[in-house]
């Protein structure tokens, strides 16, 4: 049986490409999403908006890139539970205390990610 909601996706990347294959991808699958360009955007959209069940985040942005939206992500008490999947080109630097797949993505892998990192149904 379905649920009876839709889990939100929060998808932050600065390349138009890449976030309309994982929006398209997410919404296959019966996700909602929801999109910022860089950090800055990303968490003004999460102070103003109810919590995605996860965020899959690039680090390499202008203006507030993945580290530093992980920074201000975890200083603020509303925001530090949600999860969060790296999806970047890089590898240097890659938060260990966080989940990563590299770009070009494994479609299979990446849906198991969100698989694992999505909430439960409240």
């Amino acid at each position: 049986m379905p649920p009876s909601y839709v889990q939100t996706i929060m998808l932050v990347d600065d390349d138009k490409d890449a976030l309309n294959c994982l929006r398209e991808l997410l919404v296959a699958r019966g996700y909602a999403v929801a999109e910022a360009r860089d950090g800055e955007q990303a968490l003004d959209y999460l102070r103003h908006n109810p919590r995605p069940c996860l965020i899959l985040l690039d680090l390499m942005m202008p203006r507030m890139n993945g580290w530093e939206f992980l920074t201000h992500k975890a200083q603020d008490d509303k925001l530090a539970a949600v999860p969060v999947v790296i999806t970047s080109g890089t590898e240097e630097n890659v938060p260990t205390h966080v989940a990563a797949i590299r770009k070009p993505w494994n479609i299979a892998n990446l849906l198991d990610l969100v698989r694992k990192y999505s909430l439960p149904a409240p």
